[in-house]
């Protein structure tokens, strides 16, 4: 597979982002501050479904089942590896993730509250494969438009819009966003009109913190689960960022993380469920707090996304075998 390692270097910053966005939504919400939270949600999820139009801009041969397969593979064991572990042999939720219908690990619960990313990046992927190979360009130009128009009027004039289920329970308010920005990354990454990202990043930036200044406790998670406007708007930053500023340089620990996302990111699942039972025996001012649970979070992340690295590809290939 051909490799870029901007996108690998910015995957694996993403990588870090969500494990900092699971330490202080979870086991940090009682401690930090809603500032820290609303800054937060600036680099997420989203990114990642931007950074999988990018790849697929660069490997043109990237087979969207494959990679499926290997993501869904890869939550099915997980969740049997724990459930065994705990002793807990619940037949219906240990073959849940293979129909993308979850991934529960009741003493582990941040591995589910991470999945919601797994069916729609599955169903995202596929359906952009289709797009680009079947359709004309002026018809995915038209679907980049009425997107938009889609969540400002989901927004402005209808917002308690009830959407029906598109694929494995996703609805359309959650799906089109993820569709739309990985059809972006596909489409743009190649382009390098740095100027036109940075102005987008400043105004994007604004508009988020009028709402912020304008609404009384706004909150950008209320925003998220539907996907809303303002964290669609906030979502963007960090792209048009990615995009305004990118150069050759890279980190080889971003590297190999990006490299290897898939794997961190179920691994951030399980080191944020175990830094439940740490969190309470640690007493410190919250900025101190925070720090040492995130660092002790990144650090148990990277432990387990290696030894999953490891383990995963060969249990894989005796199966394929």
């Amino acid at each position: 597979m051909q490799r870029d390692l901007y996108i690998d270097t910015i995957r694996g910053i993403c990588v870090i982002a969500i494990i900092f966005i699971h330490t202080v939504f979870w086991s940090g919400l009682e401690y930090t501050p809603e500032w820290i939270r609303n800054l937060a949600l600036f680099i997420d999820v989203p990114l990642f479904f931007f950074l999988t139009g990018c790849t697929m801009a660069v490997n043109v041969n990237l087979n969207p089942l494959k990679q499926t397969f290997r993501l869904v593979c890869l939550f099915f064991f997980a969740v049997l590896v724990c459930r065994i572990i705990f002793l807990d042999f619940n037949l219906r939720s240990i073959i849940a993730p293979l129909f993308l219908g979850g991934a529960s690990v009741p003493q582990l619960k941040v591995i589910q509250g991470s999945y919601w990313f797994v069916p729609i990046y599955c169903a995202g992927v596929i359906w952009a494969k289709m797009m680009i190979d079947y359709l004309k360009d002026y018809v995915i130009n038209i679907f980049f438009v009425l997107v938009p128009v889609f969540y400002c009027y989901l927004y402005f004039i209808d917002n308690k819009f009830s959407s029906p289920e598109v694929f494995s329970g996703i609805s359309i308010q959650m799906f089109l966003f993820p569709l739309w920005l990985i059809l972006l990354g596909y489409k743009t990454y190649n382009s390098d009109k740095k100027l036109i990202w940075r102005i987008l990043a400043f105004v994007f930036f604004v508009i988020i913190v009028f709402l912020a200044i304008s609404k009384e406790h706004f909150y950008l998670q209320s925003y998220k689960f539907p996907i809303s406007l303002p964290y669609i708007i906030a979502s963007l930053v960090s792209l048009c960022l990615v995009m305004g500023f990118k150069t050759q340089v890279k980190n080889n620990l971003f590297v190999d993380i990006g490299q290897k996302a898939l794997y961190f990111y179920l691994a951030q699942g399980i080191s944020s469920s175990v830094l439940y039972f740490i969190v309470d025996a640690v007493i410190l001012d919250w900025p101190l707090k925070l720090l040492l649970c995130f660092s002790l979070n990144c650090s148990m992340t990277i432990l387990i996304g290696r030894l999953i690295s490891e383990i995963e590809p060969k249990i894989l290939s005796v199966i394929t075998k």
